[in-house]
């Protein structure tokens, strides 16, 4: 009995490629095969939620606990992350046969949270949720509470395929005692019961999940247990805190939390733990919150009571998230409640790490207790392969799992999650894989991400229906079935694909190697061709020695090269060894790596320029050092320079500046009521700025504020500037070389005037225009 799954017969080789390229494209599955139903790779589909939150508005609450529920509620609103969800919000108290008393109110209309505006409208909508007066039917009628609730479920607007929840608010102690719809006094609390248990029947039936949140100082638990079991029990996945059951808050200040977290369980997405400060008026606080690394949804929830207090998101690299913004980092982003009491960041794909939350009280207002927290969750992909193991009716299972970020292989992301398969045999058995990755054979690698284990399949068996699952906290249940069909021919070779080291990062025009080994137990040559099946984005082609293999063991090198135009960022990929016929006989291990831009040529070629850079510090020590002495001849270091005017130094001289440079740039401040003086030229500015360099001719070169331009002697006569002020220059590095300067070029109160003799020093330049 064969175990090789069949891809798909075509009259030619190419045509065989090509068929196998287009059934992996990008989502890196095995290919189905004749007789199979292709598996149904991809990301496990997110599931709109309709909610309806029941705030209990009856007498029997404080002011305080309303407020808390207001809060909790614009939570919910808030932070549903399923797109496409709806969420209604509806205060009750009862109705007590007076003019205008509604026991069950519409508070929030029926919003869609993705539409414009939607959840700034929930967050601002919850403030109409107020303690009722006993004009205004202050008791607790959850029997009509929760047939509201119920006419939003299940009624034609309901959101397709969505999942129905409740969450009820509430002491849960009813009492309809004044309400006379119930008939006599003594029988109306009993009635309303009845009516209740009715409407916990109809919620198990159109799959509607009742959570419950109980607070105040008079609560009827074995009423809210019965709330939480009376419902559906349908869940998102098979975790046991996915079922619903009743919360008991221990005052109104944890309200908030413990729906952030009743929400999390019904929605299979999970919350963090709360990071809170008391923030005085006119300080600021910084909170911190982790997201981890498989969450492809999340949300930062800040609970600050005062509208007031300013919140700003920091990423874990520091960098302030512009709420303003459309996306953050290629991430899409959406703020609400920012003149809220709760005020919420929604990111998809959001960078994973330790984010901040900056909190900033105006001056003079009350002491706040701050808190935040993140919800997440993970939309996960999930592959399911099978193929040939080594041994006759072996088969060999692997499941692996991504985001929409790539590939998940580390430990920390892995540890929380559980991964499980199993065969189902035609005769109406069934078998659990045991699947590791624990780099135990047929596993490949431990820790790398991929899962993998074997079945034997009994003799005669024609197929095989597996079916993996993956699921956590966190992560929606996510559940994949593949049909393995086994060919009667059979198949006489047993390929393997290994490679040497791989590189943790590849770019366009890289190759890696690998080798092929078949094991042809047959009776002649057979051809095993390998075909690659890389992610979304991955351009790679793939190129071997031989196809054709002889009966016995045989190798063949391959080369796999990466192509211009892929995506950057996270990919993997696979090698599939498959025959002339279109049988997959055996799939490599994934392949993770990432894609950058190609290096440039210095880092290409590091091994070329470390010799090189040797030979230069060797060879090219005397070009550096000429080099070095002529930066030092144009360094205008020790360059002074004197202001002239009528014959006369206005002292003090100006020295151009310690620090290495070729230019000497300075300009003459004139004040009202005193002389003009000399200053170094300082960025921008109105004032005239005159430049100087040191010339080869051992002089200088003066360039005017008007663009004028002499070549000058050290001690020449001045230069004329402006309004009867000259300049004249001097030597530092002269003066310390010669201890004993000339008299006329030093020492002298006030230089002599325009016009007046030169020393006999260097070249007769005096008068000279340079062009």
């Amino acid at each position: 009995m064969a175990t090789t799954p069949r891809v798909k017969p075509a009259g030619s080789r190419t045509a065989l490629v090509a068929t196998l390229l287009l059934l992996l494209g990008p989502a890196v599955p095995l290919p189905a095969h004749a007789g199979a139903r292709a598996p149904q790779p991809g990301e496990s589909a997110p599931v709109p939620l309709d909610i309806v939150v029941l705030v209990d508005e009856s007498g029997s609450l404080d002011r305080d606990d309303v407020e808390a529920e207001a809060n909790a509620a614009s939570t919910i609103a808030q932070s549903v992350l399923d797109p496409g969800s709806r969420v209604t919000v509806v205060g009750f108290g009862s109705n007590n046969g007076e003019s205008g008393q509604i026991a069950a109110r519409e508070v929030c209309r029926p919003t869609l949270v993705d539409e414009d505006g939607g959840r700034q409208y929930l967050a601002d909508c919850v403030d109409g949720l107020e303690r009722r007066e006993d004009s205004e039917g202050d008791d607790t009628d959850h029997a009509e509470a929760l047939g509201a609730a119920l006419g939003h479920l299940t009624g034609t607007d309901s959101p397709d395929g969505s999942s129905k929840i409740v969450f009820l608010l509430t002491d849960g102690a009813l009492d309809v005692r004044d309400s006379p719809q119930y008939g006599a006094a003594e029988r109306r609390n009993d009635n309303a019961a009845a009516l209740v248990g009715e409407h916990l029947e109809q919620a198990a039936e159109h799959g509607v999940r009742i959570w419950p949140l109980g607070f105040g100082s008079a609560i009827d638990r074995d009423q809210l247990d019965a709330f939480a079991a009376g419902g559906s029990q349908d869940t998102c996945n098979d975790l046991e805190v996915s079922a619903p059951v009743a919360r008991v808050a221990d005052d109104s200040s944890d309200v908030a939390r413990s729906l952030q977290e009743a929400l999390a369980a019904a929605s299979c997405s999970q919350v963090g733990e709360p990071a809170d400060e008391t923030l005085a008026g006119g300080g600021r606080a910084t909170l911190e919150v982790d997201i981890p690394l498989v969450a492809t949804d999340g949300a930062l929830m800040v609970t600050k009571n005062n509208p007031a207090i300013r919140v700003e998101y920091l990423d874990p690299e520091g960098e302030t998230v512009d709420t303003g913004a459309a996306e953050h980092r290629g991430s899409p982003i959406t703020v609400s409640g920012e003149n809220s009491p709760v005020e919420v960041l929604r990111l998809v794909d959001p960078m994973p790490g330790t984010w901040s939350v900056r909190l900033t009280s105006p001056e003079g207002t009350p002491e706040e207790l701050v808190t935040a927290r993140a919800q997440w969750k993970g939309f996960i992909n999930t592959f399911l392969r099978v193929e040939g193991g080594q041994d006759p009716g072996e088969l060999v299972v692997r499941v692996d799992i991504r985001t929409r970020r790539g590939p998940i292989t580390s430990p920390e992301a892995l540890a929380d999650l559980e991964f499980s398969a199993e065969a189902a045999f035609p005769d109406g058995s069934s078998t659990p894989v045991e699947i590791g990755d624990g780099g135990e054979a047929p596993d490949s690698a431990a820790g790398d991400g991929q899962y993998a284990g074997t079945v034997s399949v009994p003799e005669g068996t024609d197929e095989v229906t597996f079916t993996s699952r993956v699921q956590g906290p966190g992560v929606p249940d996510d559940v994949h079935e593949y049909v393995y069909t086994f060919d009667p021919g059979g198949s006489s070779l047993r390929p393997s694909v290994s490679f040497g080291e791989l590189p943790e990062q590849v770019w366009s025009g890289q190759e890696v190697a690998g080798t092929l080994t078949v094991t042809n137990q047959g009776p002649r040559e057979e051809t095993v061709e390998l075909v690659l099946a890389p992610s979304e984005g991955l351009l790679a082609t793939i190129a071997q020695d031989t196809s054709g293999f002889a009966p016995g063991s045989s190798r063949s090198d391959f080369t796999v090269r990466f192509g211009e135009g892929s995506a950057l960022g996270p990919a993997t990929l696979n090698v599939l060894a498959v025959d002339a016929r279109g049988e997959v006989l055996h799939t490599s291990p994934t392949i993770a790596t990432t894609v950058r831009s190609a290096p440039g040529v210095l880092e290409r070629y590091w091994w070329i320029w470390a010799p090189l850079a040797a030979l230069v510090l060797l060879g090219g020590g005397s070009l550096l050092l000429g080099l070095k002495k002529a930066r030092e001849r144009r360094d205008v270091g020790g360059i002074v320079v004197t202001l002239h005017r009528d014959g006369g130094a206005l002292l003090p001289p100006l020295t151009a500046p310690a620090r290495r440079s070729t230019v000497f740039a300075f300009t003459v401040r004139e004040e009202a009521g005193a002389d003009p003086r000399l200053d170094h030229a300082r960025g921008p500015g109105p004032a005239r700025v005159h430049e100087v360099r040191r010339h080869r001719s051992g002089g200088v070169l003066l360039r005017t504020a008007d663009g004028r331009e002499r070549l000058l002697r050290f001690g020449q006569a001045d230069e004329p500037l402006s309004g009867g002020l000259t300049v004249s220059f001097e030597d530092g590095r002269t003066r310390r070389r010669e201890p004993s300067p000339p008299p006329a070029q030093h020492a002298h109160p006030r230089s002599p005037g325009p016009g007046a003799a030169a020393p006999e020093q260097g070249p007769p330049t005096d008068g000279i225009h340079i062009d």
